[in-house]
């Protein structure tokens, strides 16, 4: 569903808005919100750059077992898996 991710989102924004009422001072409040920020863009950062790979590898190797096996290893590393096989 198109929706759902983005409701997904909301309510995820509302819960941690929720949380960040109960901290005891505003202060806490910022510094818990930029360690969470911090965290998304370094995993969108560790995305891109896999993905990066992927791309200069496809555009550079008519190898399909070599571009499949990048493809495997990069996937792999960004979602944290053990193994992966096409």
């Amino acid at each position: 569903m198109p929706g759902s991710t983005a409701r997904s989102a909301n309510s995820r924004v509302i819960f941690v808005h929720q949380a960040f009422e109960a901290l005891p001072c505003p202060a806490m409040m910022r510094a818990c919100l930029r360690s969470h920020l911090g965290a998304g863009a370094s995993r969108s950062a560790m995305r891109l750059d896999a993905l990066h790979t992927i791309d200069k590898i496809i555009t550079s190797s008519m190898e399909l077992a070599f571009t499949m096996g990048v493809v495997i290893d990069q996937g792999i590393s960004v979602m944290g898996l053990d193994a992966g096989d096409v």
